[in-house]
């Protein structure tokens, strides 16, 4: 499978001082003209990101993200 035909998640741990220097706008527009999904610290995407839906806060990863992509492998792991 390539990266067009999935889901392409990059994790980003840094602190919020962190990010602020080093997680642009223009690197999360790129992302997304890629396909990429950004997952961030909940504070980073909630103060910095809340409206772009390529840029996903940890505990929404964990939370939703995560078990609908786990309920997709079960599924293709048992047919």
């Amino acid at each position: 499978m390539s990266i067009a035909q999935g889901t392409v998640y990059l994790f980003a741990i840094e602190t919020y001082e962190e990010a602020e220097r080093d997680i642009t706008r223009s690197k999360v527009e790129r992302l997304n003209e890629q396909n990429v999904y950004l997952v961030v610290r909940d504070e980073i995407k909630n103060n910095r990101f809340s409206k772009d839906v390529n840029v996903i806060g940890f505990t929404s990863f964990i939370s939703e993200e995560l078990p609908n992509h786990r309920a997709r492998w079960i599924n293709l792991l048992s047919a």
